[in-house]
């Protein structure tokens, strides 16, 4: 590691710190020093005692506004910084954090990053489409990149027909799970479609689900706890429309262990799914509740994939559930979008649910026109990190929009990104140091029409893309590309009606996995990388 020497920091002007508690393994907090022409984001990684006493104090700012002062402190600790910095809250190491950055990733068309996955050497997994690579119109995506971004290696999987990879896992052995839809030629009929990769990207199970006469798709895919996969999405029937489809596999062999339609006499569709402690499931998703409008669809299912419960929450506008999640005190927490009530056009929607469905809380966060919500997770605090798009904010006709809240639904705060063009956020992951990451879409940046798109922020959201963003100044512009920080929004916690409804839960006869075979219909592909701000 490259030596700081003391003298460097008396220059200091002020030090804008922030401490939160402490965890000798994992990142305590970040925090800036400012006055050089270098700033440095430093990560402050552990709290020991000093071994020698520096010789000067530099000025600090404390989190309630008053100054204080820092003694340097030399270590001889190998894994921490040369310094220590002695403050009121402690001593701390700290050591120079990787640049926050904005890259996309894409060809001379199209390409979407629907959803993300942290991999075993630190860095990531990016799944979703690309038009241009591979065999057919739309492909498969599935890039890996290191903590900084880097592009480490990419695949376009399809065959001569179109594709689209909705949702990645890491499995528990280390690889990954991609789930989606391709075209089978045979049938006529979309299906959905798995590839069950290791580390490296290399085919282990990939083939079609479905039915032999109509179309399947899997929004999203999890490994359950006894080591086997479950999807969810979307089936089409002759005789009621859209059903949602669940199904298990066998991780081993490919072979379908059991496979469900569950639904109305209308369109209904899975988009997400979890598995609960006591090995049932929940799914979200939407459906048609007449004419065009839509209501959120809560499946409660036992652990055979049958249907123990249907709810349906919604009100005389449109509401789809798009992610859910298990809360750490128990719960489910459910985030998509509504225009029965809010601000706008439509409102991020979030929803919090007891393990039996009944209703905790509910919260709506927009403005006054179309904002949604596509992912959610738990942050590290035990609040909640949204991701999604906002008309309403920012400066083009879509941007990024990523918002933190408390257990409750309650803003802390939200940052959005975009250029003049259309920015989509579509999955969200924080890393144990803290450090949030969304992946989407960007149509303002890249080598095509639109590239797939990673950002990652620092973990209270002041500091966004390698900027220094201090109090006085909420508005960061690096070239046509802008950061806004948005705390004014609309707040309705008004709550929709939930309605118990009764769904047909049906037993499909789903076709085996069609095994292509290892590396058949995968193609390695080097796309461009554009650095957005760094």
């Amino acid at each position: 590691m490259k030596k700081i020497p003391i003298a460097f920091f008396f220059c200091c002007l002020s030090l804008l710190l922030l401490i939160k508690g402490t965890n000798a393994q994992k990142a305590i907090d970040f925090f800036q020093l400012q006055g050089n022409s270098e700033k440095l984001f430093l990560r402050v990684i552990s709290e020991a005692d000093a071994i020698s006493a520096g010789n000067g104090v530099v000025k600090i700012q404390l989190p309630d506004g008053s100054t204080g002062a820092a003694d340097l402190v030399a270590t001889s600790d190998p894994d921490a910084s040369e310094v220590r910095i002695r403050t009121p809250y402690g001593t701390r190491s700290w050591r120079r954090e990787k640049t926050f950055y904005g890259k996309c990733y894409g060809g001379s068309t199209d390409e979407i990053a629907s959803s993300i996955a942290p991999s075993s050497d630190g860095g990531f997994a990016l799944c979703g489409r690309t038009d241009s690579y591979g065999a057919g119109s739309d492909d498969f995506l599935l890039l890996k990149v290191d903590e900084d971004g880097t592009f480490d290696w990419g695949k376009a999987m399809g065959a001569a027909q179109h594709g689209f990879g909705y949702s990645i896992i890491q499995t528990n052995t280390g690889g990954y799970l991609v789930s989606g839809y391709e075209y089978e030629t045979s049938s006529g009929t979309n299906d959905a479609y798995i590839y069950h990769l290791d580390v490296n990207g290399n085919d282990l199970l990939s083939g079609y689900y479905g039915t032999t006469t109509y179309h399947e798709r899997a929004y999203c895919g999890i490994q359950a706890s006894d080591n086997n996969f479950v999807l969810t999405g979307s089936s089409s029937t002759a005789s009621s429309g859209d059903d949602v489809y669940v199904l298990k596999i066998n991780i081993s062999s490919g072979a379908t262990i059991w496979s469900h339609t569950i639904g109305t006499t209308t369109h209904d569709c899975g988009r997400s799914i979890i598995q609960r402690n006591d090995g049932s499931f929940v799914v979200v998703g939407q459906t048609q509740t007449g004419g065009p409008v839509y209501d959120i669809y809560l499946l409660l299912l036992n652990s055979g994939g049958t249907s123990d419960l249907s709810v349906t929450i919604g009100g005389s506008g449109n509401e789809v559930g798009y992610d859910v999640i298990n809360t750490s005190d128990g719960n489910i927490l459910i985030a998509g979008s509504t225009n029965s009530i809010g601000a706008g056009i439509e409102d991020i929607y979030l929803l919090k649910r007891a393990s039996n469905g009944d209703a905790i809380w509910s919260t709506t966060l927009g403005g006054s026109n179309y904002d949604w919500a596509r992912a959610v997770c738990e942050a590290s605090d035990g609040g909640l990190l949204i991701a999604g798009s906002t008309h309403s904010y920012g400066a083009g006709n879509a941007d990024l929009w990523l918002i933190k809240t408390d257990n409750s639904g309650n803003p802390i705060w939200s940052w959005v990104f975009g250029g003049s063009d259309r920015d989509v956020g579509m999955d969200v992951y924080q890393d144990p140091n803290g450090c949030i990451y969304v992946c989407g879409e960007t149509f303002s940046y890249g080598a095509g029409n639109n590239d797939a798109l990673l950002v990652k922020f620092s973990p209270d959201g002041k500091t966004c893309l390698g900027m220094e963003v201090t109090p006085d100044s909420d508005n960061v512009n690096m070239g046509d590309f802008t950061a806004t920080r948005i705390d004014h929004f609309n707040v309705d916690r008004t709550p929709l009606p939930s309605r118990i409804i009764k769904s047909h839960c049906n037993p499909v006869k789903s076709h085996n996995l069609n095994n292509q075979g290892p590396s058949d219909g995968i193609i390695n592909i080097t796309p461009s990388v554009t650095t957005i701000c760094n």
